[in-house]
């Protein structure tokens, strides 16, 4: 779990705005299978291709707070709220949807 957090927390320091990325995005109902699942699959792909994948929450920041359960989850866990979120996508450089 160390290892996940440490992932989150440098994944914005990751990105350049010159830098082409890849991402892993959830469902637009940003539900907690999709918001976890994003987080997981950036790190397993990291871990795996050693190269850099940044998890995405397919939502606007302003509209993550409303989601309780996932936010209360990811506290509980000691996930970094330093994760990217769809309106942060125009703030980096080229994107690959993954």
């Amino acid at each position: 779990m160390e290892a996940f957090r440490h992932f989150i927390t440098q994944a914005r320091s990751l990105v350049t705005s010159q830098a082409a990325l890849k991402i892993c995005m959830g469902n637009v109902s940003v539900d907690m299978d999709s918001v976890v699942g994003s987080l997981i699959l950036a790190y397993y792909y990291n871990m795996k291709y050693k190269e850099i994948y940044i998890p995405v929450v397919n939502c606007k920041r302003s509209f993550f707070p409303i989601k309780l359960d996932i936010n209360m989850h990811l506290a509980h866990h000691k996930v970094p709220e330093l994760i990217f979120f769809g309106d942060d996508i125009n703030q980096v450089g080229t994107i690959d949807k993954v």
